[in-house]
């Protein structure tokens, strides 16, 4: 009897010990994730030489983004530096990380948070785009990936290239995404997509000799004010 209650006493001890070992683990795991989050403002508040007032937006805009979705606020900060070095403003940025993290969330695993923050940034930049904007582009982004064998991991490949040129010479953001999307659905890859959506704004933009093939086949480039017109209509 006196074994059998010894040997429940070092059990009994040695469960303990191992509660209190994995509590300790567990403190120094939430510890290196505050002093990581920390660590992540501070550079966030390099970047943006963020005023006190605008560190404080920042970390309850990440806090809140790690509430709302299925991101950690740390994922949520990465996200809002992404931005911030792209050229938004700490209030801007603050706007535009939700829609960020639902087009990351929507992309399921094929985009990180930066991903999708480069991706909408982009995009925004081209278009000239406020940071109200940012919940439309990613409805957009996300509605083409249903319509179309446009996915979302084919955005780095296609999308700056894309929307930089068809915000360049006229063409709406729509018509840029249909248009690289049938390029997706002809089993053309997203870089080649890419280029090639380019390069056929830029050439019937640019080349008197193919305005003038195209204006013999009594298609106009430019309308009577003297804007391109959009490739989708001139093709």
């Amino acid at each position: 009897k006196l074994f059998e209650r010894d040997a429940a006493m070092v059990t009994a001890g040695v469960a303990t010990m191992g509660a209190g070992v994995a509590g300790l683990a567990g403190a120094f795991k939430a510890a290196n994730i505050a002093g990581e989050f920390e660590q992540g403002l501070a550079g966030l508040s390099a970047v943006a030489k963020a005023t006190d007032e605008e560190m404080k937006l920042a970390r309850d805009s990440v806090i809140k983004a790690g509430m709302e979705t299925q991101f950690s606020p740390t994922e949520a900060l990465a996200g809002m530096q992404q931005l911030v070095t792209a050229g938004q403003t700490i209030q801007d940025s603050a706007k535009t990380l939700i829609p960020v993290m639902d087009l990351a969330a929507g992309s399921l695993g094929n985009l990180s948070v930066e991903g999708a923050a480069d991706a909408i940034i982009g995009t925004m930049n081209s278009y000239q785009m406020s940071a109200d904007q940012a919940t439309g582009v990613t409805n957009k982004l996300l509605r083409i990936t249903q319509l179309t064998n446009f996915a979302t991991n084919d955005f780095a490949g296609a999308l700056a290239k894309a929307a930089s040129n068809g915000a360049m010479f006229g063409t709406e953001l729509d018509d840029v995404l249909i248009t690289i999307g049938l390029l997706r659905n002809a089993n053309i890859d997203a870089s080649s997509a890419g280029t090639g959506f380019r390069e056929s704004i830029r050439r019937v933009a640019t080349m008197p000799a193919q305005q003038d093939k195209l204006k013999a086949l009594g298609i106009e480039t430019y309308d009577e004010m003297g804007k391109m017109r959009s490739i989708v209509e001139i093709i």
